[in-house]
């Protein structure tokens, strides 16, 4: 547990050296390689027993042993790309630590480059990552790099880059199918395809209906991805999460505020990823809301958190302006909230990583 509240007090530590990491991109940069080395050390570095997933990870890893290649890609439930990805980490490295360190340097790589380029607010992003993100990513890891591979083509069709949005897409469906998901969101990379504010206005309908349709969605997904519809067969995978009434009147007003300060911009496109962050943002809320009653749409929801990490110092910048003291004052305030918030996260422990082990110290306790 300590390790995760001391990378919690580093993340609003580090800033009163590197004071201008919110506005310069060059100590920007400097803070997220500091960061996220230090959680790829805790992630890459932990044993198989951290993570309610992990040890999945090391079954399959160990088959290369005394299964062929063809035979695994055959009978595994797991999607080829992480397979071929897998097994070519098998004949390089020949042990699983490799598996979870370079998946958490991919998975850095996508989430720190979706915070280096559209965040507002860098710690609060990295903090909002380390709360609500990063326990995820030691657990379901093939749909974590999926997400950063998402995150990347995403940051391409803002770009107008449909080929290298392409290519991240069919990276991120070869480790996850769900990925597919964001197929759609390709249309967006066409040059004269503008992301306007009528995009605002479709996700927050196609939102309501998703409230209201949810259930028969959930048909529809499982139809279209069958390998998923053994989640509905068992008991403990159809009870859902409680989710907090707290969070989803918090996520309710976050998501109007941002609503009608996208409407108020005067420049559509300056609002662009705000407007696409908004639509993740929508599909997370459907996804939280009806997380209650099935797992799938838990494990969906995963896709579109990465919205908070924008939407939120988004928000925030409205109100508060980081060259006033008085300012700073609160923002200090808000990051130990959510330092708070991260530790009673963690001693729920949801995605069972506690007791926390390095790989070194397997079997010690």
């Amino acid at each position: 547990m300590s390790i995760f509240v001391f990378a919690l007090v580093i993340t609003i530590l580090l800033p009163m050296i590197l004071r201008k990491c919110n506005v310069d991109n060059k100590q920007k940069k400097i803070y997220l390689y500091i960061i996220f080395g230090i959680l790829i050390i805790i992630s890459g570095l932990r044993a198989v027993s951290v993570g309610i997933d992990s040890n999945s990870y090391f079954n399959e890893f160990l088959g290369f042993k005394y299964t062929n290649l063809s035979d695994i890609i055959q009978n595994s439930p797991m999607d080829i790309g992480y397979i071929i990805y897998s097994y070519i980490v098998y004949i390089i490295i020949g042990n699983i630590q490799g598996i979870f360190l370079i998946s958490s340097i991919l998975i850095s790589i996508g989430f720190g480059y979706w915070m280096y380029k559209y965040s507002e607010h860098i710690v609060i992003s990295m903090l909002l990552y380390i709360v609500l993100i990063f326990p995820v990513t030691m657990n379901i890891m093939r749909q974590s790099i999926a997400m950063a591979f998402i995150l990347l083509a995403i940051s391409m069709v803002h770009s107008k880059n449909l080929r290298k949005a392409i290519i991240f897409e069919i990276i991120a469906i070869c480790f996850h199918m769900s990925a597919a998901i964001f197929i759609p969101v390709l249309f967006f990379s066409k040059r004269r395809t503008k992301i306007g504010k009528s995009i605002l206005f479709l996700g927050t309908l196609a939102g309501i209906i998703g409230i209201a349709l949810g259930p028969k969605l959930i048909e529809i997904f499982v139809q279209i991805f069958p390998r998923y519809a053994q989640l509905l067969l068992y008991s403990n995978f159809t009870r859902g999460e409680d989710v907090s009434t707290i969070l989803l009147i918090a996520y309710g007003v976050l998501g109007l505020v941002t609503f009608i300060f996208i409407i108020i911009e005067k420049k559509t496109q300056d609002s662009e990823i705000e407007i696409i962050s908004y639509a993740m943002f929508i599909c997370f809320f459907v996804c939280y809301y009806l997380s209650k009653s099935i797992v799938i749409v838990q494990r969906i929801k995963y896709y579109f958190i990465a919205s908070l990490l924008i939407l939120v110092p988004f928000v925030l910048g409205k109100f508060l302006n980081t060259s006033k003291v008085g300012s700073r004052c609160i923002y200090f305030v808000i990051e130990c909230g959510l330092i708070g918030i991260g530790i009673y996260f963690y001693k729920q422990d949801g995605q069972g990583l506690l007791p926390f082990l390095f790989y070194w110290q397997e079997g010690v306790i």
